[in-house]
């Protein structure tokens, strides 16, 4: 671990887009700007297409250069990230404002394509000044390619703060072009701005060239004016004594010696500072052009002939910062100096403070150099502090405080791949303005900002990764813990997993796509990374012939790790720095990578004390600097802390990766369900059993533990206190969340930060847990209790860690899951975004802190974030939240994310949550465990409650909430809506019979309209209000009685679909509306007859009434089918007639019975030329005898005189008419000798009506 202490750290981001539609084109060539035809979002094909290898994936994606620039404080927005991509020919523009002060967020990306490469550092952004506006300059072309143009782009304030790109955009209205003189035979090396209106660039022959331009210039045309040591020079003539022979090489090209590599202006513009790659500091004089200071880097005077004649040092062309020029406001007479230079020289990696001061001589204006270090070397211990010799400073950035006190200053190293930001706090003056002497500070009071938690090396410590490995014993399979951790927020972008799945299958040979066509292109990422990772995965058997399914998992974990080196190789490119930058008005430091940047915030306490658990070693400890250990370890038990969580580090990391993962299963499953039968003492006895711990660790590796020990007398001296004061350091408490400046909000780049500090700040918190609880099994079981201090409870020291790794969990499954939200209300799908659900639900939580009066941003940063991640009072408040997040999830129809979010639920500790529960499983299909967690929760949700309380989450609507907190009736009705809107019958069933248990029955009903209606007519002169309450009484027994029978309908239905008949009937026999019940008794008719249950409807208990209107439906069925189709007892429909005949027989209605069938009869003869009738004609065919024998014997049961029927005519023709048994009996008979003359085979030899005509 490093030995530099820590007090900051970086929380890395990767720019990101909301959706194509806010990504405006600027197109600087010559063809027509493209805007609108590029907003599309594009398939997945198109960006296959685009990524099939690394080098196409760096182009697109990671920036070559890049950094922030910070408009004045008083502009929103003001903070803007700008890359240079596609091999330089493209720069990327967003705003990356973390807090606004009103709704300003500028969700627009610019893309501003060039027509060639930008050239290195050819990129400055510059305030509109007077105009809201940001100016961005441009300078392309390439060595040997054509000329070199300087491109102005203006990005008005209306421009920066729209949420989507203008309909009208044109980009030849934001963009001018410029071509300086000297630009088609010289080339640009660096480019500064001093303002909106004026650029410095100095040119690689040792030129420095001022352009100019008027408020009223758009860009087009610039004023150009040389600078020589003589003066102004207004042609290209005065530039050619500058050439020098000694050059450099520069990217392919060649720069002179006395190029400059850094330009300054002074603070009141009338005078430009610069430092030649000669290591010469000159001072330029804006008004007449001359040089009027000049000197070595180093403060030694020379001659500037004689540094000619002898050549000097010279500097690499690629050199970083060398001057800053800082204006601290300074207190009246507090100083002399009117500015100071700080500067840097490579050659001995020294930093010197130049006082500046101006005097007024004959010749014009004077400068003044006050080497306020003379004869002291600032040199920072950066070999030491990178740990090698080889290296070059690539930027430094001084904040000067008041009176240059409370001041710091940030430098960036690199040493090959691996660049650091070191920061130190210093004061270059004390009270009296005498400078202080800084050369030891520059020793030892460096501290390092920690490097992300999203680098390889990182994630790689995380317990998550470290239980990657197959595991037999483990329900989840490798591909299932590889999918959670390669898609974890904000981890590893798409584009680079894509790009690594790309890679991948041309290396293993594998088609481009998993499947053809548009599904394919469609399918999900996570689906062809599994699918290419085990598709050349053969599933052997063992030597018994049974598959060998752990050989499987253990090659397909080989494919991930196989893949996951090119994943992490692409990861490692996205993470290479690339700029810095400090925003000076926030006190808040910038480091930019190829595909993140990162705000350099101030580390917590926590964060501190974990950062540095590896600074406690007796031989570092004299070497800190005291004030730098007061911010590490405030307190006097805080460097007992960190020792703590430095050997309980060193103690897990010491473990197999499988049982580090059995502990964090094990451990999490423990706290999340605890067993009210296990005690601590048993849950460490099962741990310790589940981990394998007495194998674990080895003689070699204890001796290590217990030398690392050694620092706080050994592992025996460790009380109970000692654990529970780490515990208790673990982000409980992190400032007053209360007080905030409410004038503050989010930006965009904001929450993604946020976020990011909460996901990196709750993995080290798991961590830190489980060390501690690993650390703790240990010595409860493998020690002597002997060794043990008699404060020592293994038990106490469980438990605590159990409660907070339970909310360690919570937060943690809320900041790795996402969901889609729109990005306003009413937005269309394209522009949806993504964020994790703690993000979705919380955010509107989020304030910022009021620190003190000397808080930075990157104080607040941290003290924000943190409070609102860790503000939510979950152990008090743990039901409430949980069940407001559950109902959140419910609310969105997120079904997977609500089923593994119920084991954060609470077992039975409120109606609420069951009832929550009750509607998670009605999502996922499990309807058995849901009715009875809805019956569970009735007790309570039917009494009287806070439904403002009850319905945090918003999962109810108006309409559902008027139902809770009215008794049992109500709450059912609403538990059946539930189940009837996913047709699941036989539970509305349930339901609706258990609303109708609560409610009054309609005997009550009507015998209380009764008496009220014989009271209000004994008494019609009552007194009003006793007229009042009466009509009250009435309109509820009305409404309750319309409440009863719609329950009733919504029951009678549901027992109709479950084919429960019976119940049905007797269901409808309570419904008081006669026209409902009338409707309900033919539903339930023609579903009898529909699905072949008629032996059911004729035994329903049809009564009274009921079987008059049942009759009705019957005969009316029964006509109409005999009308349409007199053989209505085939397979062409319900035999309607048959039916009525049994149903008026069953109710001793045999002239009825005898009515239908002879009309039947009737409609069989009028169709005598149909194929049927024929048949009917057979003497075979027993049809028409068994019809007649049915007529004959219906209407013998009428009665001595009674039997008779009125036939009714048939379409139309003839006249109704009585027919009695004995015409009856004729007909049956001539129906009989007819069939007797056909067998004699005597047949008629004229056709004719009925059996007429027979021969």
């Amino acid at each position: 671990m490093s030995r530099t202490p820590s007090l900051y750290q970086e929380t890395r981001v990767s720019p990101s887009i909301p959706s194509p539609s806010h990504i405006l084109h600027i197109n600087t060539t010559d063809k027509t700007s493209s805007t609108t035809s590029l907003t599309r979002k594009r398939a997945h094909s198109e960006i296959s297409s685009s990524l099939l290898d690394e080098d196409t994936y760096a182009r697109h994606h990671l920036a070559s250069s890049a950094s922030v620039f910070f408009r004045p404080a008083h502009r929103s927005p003001r903070s803007f990230l700008h890359r240079v991509l596609s091999d330089r020919r493209v720069l990327e523009i967003q705003c990356v404002d973390l807090i606004q002060k009103d709704k300003s967020d500028c969700w627009l990306t610019f893309r501003i394509e060039l027509p060639a490469p930008i050239v290195p550092g050819g990129v400055v952004l510059a305030d509109g000044g007077e105009k809201d506006a940001l100016d961005v300059f441009i300078v392309t072309g390439e060595e040997g390619k054509g000329r070199f143009e300087l491109f102005t782009v203006t990005l008005r304030g209306g421009l920066l703060v729209r949420e989507t790109v203008p309909l009208d955009f044109d980009g030849k209205s934001v963009v001018r072009r410029f071509v300086p003189s000297c630009f088609s035979f010289r080339r640009p090396y660096r480019v500064v701005a001093a303002s909106s209106l004026e650029l410095f660039v100095s040119l690689q022959d040792g030129g420095l060239m001022r352009l100019r331009r008027e408020a009223n210039d758009s860009g087009a045309n610039w004023n150009e004016t040389y600078f020589s040591e003589g003066g102004w020079s207004g042609t290209l003539k005065g530039m050619l004594s500058l050439r020098n022979r000694k050059t450099v090489d520069y990217n392919g090209a060649k720069v002179e010696a006395n190029a400059i590599a850094a330009i300054a202006p002074s603070p009141d513009g009338r005078f430009v500072w610069t430092v030649g790659l000669d290591h010469v500091l000159k001072a330029w004089d804006t008004k007449t052009g001359k040089v009027v200071a000049v000197g070595d880097l180093l403060n030694e005077v020379v001659d500037v002939d004689d540094r000619k004649r002898q050549g000097g040092y010279t500097m690499g062309a690629e050199q970083g910062t060398l001057l800053q020029i800082v204006a601290p406001t300074m207190d009246a007479d507090f100083a002399d100096a009117e500015y100071f230079l700080v500067v840097h020289s490579p050659r001995e990696h020294v930093f010197k403070f130049f006082g500046v001061t101006s005097e007024t001589t004959a010749d014009g204006v004077a400068l003044v150099l006050r080497d306020t270090m003379s004869g002291r070397r600032l040199i920072p211990p950066v070999d030491e502090m990178l740990d090698t010799n080889i290296w070059h400073l690539e930027q430094f950035y001084v904040q000067a405080g008041r009176n240059f006190q409370g001041s710091r200053i940030w430098l960036r190293a690199r040493s090959g791949p691996v660049c650091r930001t070191f920061t130190m706090a210093f004061d270059l003056l004390d009270d009296r303005g005498a400078a202080l002497d800084l050369e030891d500070a520059f020793q030892h009071d460096w501290s390092v900002v920690d490097s992300s938690s999203l680098s390889v090396d990182s994630l790689r410590d995380l317990p998550e990764f470290r239980g990657l490995e197959a595991a037999p014993e483990s329900s989840t399979t490798p591909s299932e813990k590889w999918l959670d951790f390669l898609f974890f927020p904000g981890r590893f972008s798409n584009a680079s997993l894509e790009t690594a799945l790309n890679i991948y299958r041309q290396g293993r040979k594998l088609p481009k796509t998993s499947g053809k066509g548009l599904k394919a292109a469609e399918e999900p990422l996570k689906e062809r990374i599994t699918s290419a990772v085990s598709s050349k995965i053969l599933l052997r058997r063992l030597p018994n012939e049974q598959p060998d399914y752990d050989g499987y998992q253990e090659d397909v974990h080989k494919e991930w790790n196989t893949f996951f080196t090119l994943v992490s190789h692409l990861h490692t490119r996205r993470h290479e720095s690339i700029g810095f930058a400090v925003d000076a008005e926030k006190g808040l430091a910038w480091t930019v990578c190829a595909d993140f940047v990162a705000p350099i915030r101030s580390s917590s306490k926590f964060e501190l004390l974990h950062n540095n658990a590896g600074l406690q070693a007796v031989e570092n400890e004299e070497q800190l600097d005291r004030e730098i250990m007061r911010q590490i370890w405030p307190a006097e038990d805080d460097p007992l802390r960190s020792r703590i969580m430095a050997v309980a580090q060193q103690f897990r990391r010491f473990m197999s990766p499988a049982a580090q993962e059995k502990l964090r299963i094990e451990s999490a499953t423990h706290a999340l369900t605890p067993n009210d039968e296990m005690t601590p003492a048993d849950g460490l006895q099962h741990l310790y059993d589940r981990c394998g711990f007495a194998n674990e660790i080895t003689d070699d590796e204890f001796e290590t533990i217990t030398t690392s020990a050694e620092c706080f007398n050994g592992l025996g001296t460790l009380t109970e206190d000692a654990f529970l004061s780490v515990l208790d350091d673990i982000l409980d408490k992190v400032g007053d969340a209360h007080k905030s400046l409410e004038s503050q909000m989010l930006g965009l780049y904001g929450k993604d930060v946020s976020i990011a500090i909460a996901q990196e700040t709750i993995l080290h918190v798991q961590g830190v847990l489980l060390d501690s609880l690993a650390l703790v099994i240990f010595m409860a079981f493998e020690l002597d209790e002997t060794e043990l201090s008699p404060e020592f409870s293994s038990t106490r020291v469980y438990e605590l860690i159990m409660l907070k790794l339970r909310e360690t969990e919570l937060r943690l499954w809320l900041v790795s899951h996402l969901r889609q939200e729109p990005m306003k209300s009413g937005a269309k799908e394209a522009d949806m975004i993504t964020m994790t659900i703690y993000e979705s639900i919380f955010i509107g939580d989020w304030k910022v802190c009021q620190g003190s009066a000397d808080s930075d941003l990157a104080e607040l940063l941290t003290s924000s974030s943190l409070n609102w991640t860790f503000g939510l009072p979950l152990t008090a408040q743990w039901t409430n939240i949980t069940t407001f997040v559950m109902a959140n999830l419910l609310k969105h129809k997120e079904a997977d994310l609500a089923a593994e979010f119920i084991h954060f639920m609470p077992e039975k500790d409120s109606a609420w949550s069951t009832y929550l529960k009750g509607r998670m499983y009605l999502t996922t299909g499990d309807y058995a465990l849901a009715s009875i967690h809805f019956e569970e929760a009735a007790s309570d949700l039917t009494q009287p409650t806070n439904t403002r309380l009850l319905n945090q989450g918003d999962l109810l609507t108006p309409d559902e909430l008027i139902f809770f907190g009215q008794g049992p009736s109500s709450y059912f009705q609403h538990i059946l809506s539930l189940f009837e809107k996913l047709k699941l019958h036989s539970h509305v069933a349930d339901f609706a019979t258990r609303a109708l248990q609560y409610m009054m029955s309609d005997a009550e009903l009507t015998r209380s309209l009764t008496a009220l209606d014989s009271r209000k007519k004994s008494a019609p002169d009552s007194p009003l209000p006793d007229q009042v309450r009466d009509a009250g009484s009435e309109l509820k027994l009305l409404r309750l009685q319309q409440t009863r029978d719609e329950i009733l309908g919504r029951l009678f239905n549901a027992l109709l679909q479950t084919g429960r008949f019976e119940a049905a009937y007797d269901t409808l026999t309570q419904v008081s509306n006669p026209i409902l019940q009338k409707s309900n008794l033919q539903s339930l008719i023609k579903d009898c007859v529909k699905r072949d249950a008629v032996p059911t409807l004729l035994d329903l208990p049809i009564s009274g009434d009921m079987v008059h209107e049942a009759d009705k439906i019957l005969h009316t069925l029964a006509r109409q089918a005999i009308a349409s189709s007199p053989l209505a007892s085939s397979s062409s429909g319900p035999a309607y007639h048959q039916i009525l005949f049994a149903f008026r027989t069953q109710h001793s209605d045999f002239r009825g019975a005898a009515s239908i069938l002879y009309e039947h009869l009737q409609r069989l003869r009028h169709n005598n030329g149909s194929k049927s009738w024929q048949k009917m004609q057979d003497p075979e065919d027993e049809t028409l005898v068994r019809v007649f024998v049915l007529v004959i014997s219906s209407l013998a049961c009428c009665g001595e005189g009674e039997g008779w029927l009125l036939a009714e005519p048939i379409e139309g023709e003839g006249k109704r008419r009585c027919v009695t048994l004995e015409e009856v009996r004729a007909e049956f008979g001539r129906e009989l000798d007819r069939r007797s003359e056909v067998q004699l085979g005597r047949f008629a030899l004229v056709g004719g009506e009925g059996e007429d005509g027979m021969f």
